[in-house]
């Protein structure tokens, strides 16, 4: 999935250069869209589900390059392991054709009363699984999101 997000100045320095968490806000805001276009879950199925909650268990960044204010960047996100009870989402975030930043996350369900973790529901690991492998054969879904 390919995601657009404009970098507005409140972002960054004086350098014109993006804060570095802000990536992490960036790619969390194109998981959000990821799971109503791609995964077909509605924001408070994911969210505020009575049964399970899946927080990040890990993340990890690379910065390449220097993301600039005012410009526009292609945020792609793809998953890429789903395991018993987690899965990983890569992200890449480009700016005028040039790879910026590495973003992974890892998400693990839990079961909401007790925040042991547990199983990904059957219905929600067939769709990772089917998404991932699409992604894996070339397809990408495309999404864009204005932000000023």
């Amino acid at each position: 999935m390919n995601d657009e997000v404009y970098i507005p100045f409140h972002w960054g320095d004086s350098a014109g250069i993006m804060f570095f968490a802000n990536a992490f806000m960036m790619a969390h805001d194109a998981f959000e869209k990821y799971l109503v276009k791609e995964l077909g879950m509605g924001w408070d199925e994911w969210f505020q589900n009575s049964d399970w909650i899946v927080p990040i268990k890990q993340t990890e960044a690379n910065y390449l390059s220097p993301i600039r204010l005012g410009k526009n960047c292609i945020i792609e996100l793809e998953i890429e392991g789903v395991r018993n009870s987690s899965f990983t989402v890569h992200y890449r975030i480009n700016q005028d054709q040039v790879e910026c930043c590495q973003l992974k996350t890892v998400h693990v369900f839990c079961d909401k009363k007790s925040g042991k973790k547990m199983g990904i529901p059957e219905k929600i690991k067939t769709v990772l699984n089917t998404v991932r492998d699409k992604e894996q054969t070339g397809w990408k879904g495309i999404i864009r999101m204005d932000r000023i």
